[in-house]
C-alpha cells in the first residue's frame, strides 16, 4: 500500500454508504485531493469541506516501509518517507 492508495481511499468517503443508504460521513460536502484543491506540498492528503462550511484536512506521510517480501506494484511518486 502507499500514499496515493491510502489518499483514493478516504476519497471515496464521500460516496460510502452504511447499510441504511445514509451517506457514511453525513455532514461532508465534498472531499478533494491536496492536488485537486491546489495545495502545495510534497505529501498526499485530502481536504474535506463540510456542509456547515468548515474545513478540515489530512496529511498522508508514511512512517515506515512495507516489511519484506511484501511488493506494491502501483509505486508511489512522492509523498511520504
Amino acid at each position: 500500500m502507499n500514499s496515493r492508495a491510502i489518499e483514493s481511499a478516504l476519497l471515496e468517503l464521500e460516496y460510502q454508504t452504511g447499510e441504511d443508504g445514509e451517506p457514511i460521513i453525513e455532514k461532508l460536502a465534498r472531499a478533494t485531493s491536496f492536488e485537486d484543491a491546489g495545495i502545495i506540498t510534497n505529501n498526499r492528503g485530502v481536504v474535506f469541506r463540510m456542509k456547515d462550511g468548515s474545513e478540515f484536512q489530512i496529511t498522508i506521510v508514511q512512517s515506515a516501509p512495507p516489511s519484506p517480501g511484501e511488493t506494491d506494484n502501483d509505486e508511489d511518486e512522492g509523498g511520504g518517507q
